[in-house]
C-alpha cells in the first residue's frame, strides 16, 4: 500500500482534513524530501538515522518519552489510520516490535521496508502533528516558503547548513 496517492491513507487522511483535491503537490514534497534525507544513501553512518525518510533508531534525548522518530512516526501511523477506521498494513506489528530494538529498528527499516511503506510513515508523521495543517494547505498550493518550513519544522527539525543548502537547491520549483 502506499504506492500512489489514491493507496496512502495518510495522505487521503490529510486530503480529507484538508478539503485538498488533487494531492500531487504533496505527493511531490514527499519526493523532494526523501532525495534532501537520504539521496538514495538510507543508512546514515553518523547517526541512527535509517531509510528514504532517514527515521531516528536511537532516542538522542533520554527526557523525551515518545521514544526515536521511527516510534513516533509509527504512533502516528496508527492514530492515522484508527482516525480513517481503516485496519492496520500487515507491516506495521512488524516494525512496531522491531521499533524498539535500535539494531532491529535499523535492520528492519533497511531489510524491510518498502519505499511506499515510508512514504505512508512519512505522511502520518507530518499530517498528526499539531499545526501541520496550515503549512500542508499552504504547501499544496505551493507556496515554496511553506514547504520548506513544513520540512524543517515537521520533519527533519535540525537543519544544518549542508541540509538547508540541499533544501534550498531541492525545493526550486
Amino acid at each position: 500500500t502506499g504506492g500512489t496517492p489514491a493507496d496512502n491513507i495518510p495522505l487521503q487522511a490529510i486530503q480529507k482534513r484538508l478539503s485538498i483535491g488533487d494531492p500531487q503537490t504533496l505527493w511531490k514534497f514527499s519526493e523532494q524530501v526523501r532525495e534532501i534525507e537520504s539521496g538514495g544513501d538510507r543508512s546514515n553512518p553518523e547517526s541512527s538515522a535509517r531509510g528514504y525518510y532517514q527515521w531516528l533508531t536511537d532516542n538522542p534525548d533520554p527526557t523525551w518519552k515518545e521514544g526515536n522518530s521511527f516510534q513516533t512516526a509509527l504512533n502516528r501511523l496508527k492514530n492515522t489510520y484508527t482516525k480513517m477506521d481503516a485496519p492496520l498494513p500487515s507491516w506495521y506489528h512488524k516494525a512496531r516490535k522491531a521499533s524498539l530494538d535500535k539494531n532491529a529498528a535499523e535492520k528492519f527499516i533497511l531489510d524491510d521496508m518498502t519505499m511506499e511503506q515510508e512514504r505512508e510513515l512519512f505522511f502520518a508523521n507530518i499530517g498528526e502533528q499539531t499545526g501541520s495543517d496550515k503549512l500542508l494547505q499552504k504547501a499544496q498550493q505551493g507556496d515554496r516558503e511553506a514547504i520548506k518550513e513544513l520540512y524543517s519544522k515537521y520533519h527533519h527539525t535540525d537543519i544544518d547548513e549542508a541540509t538547508r543548502l540541499r533544501m534550498e537547491d531541492i525545493f526550486t520549483d
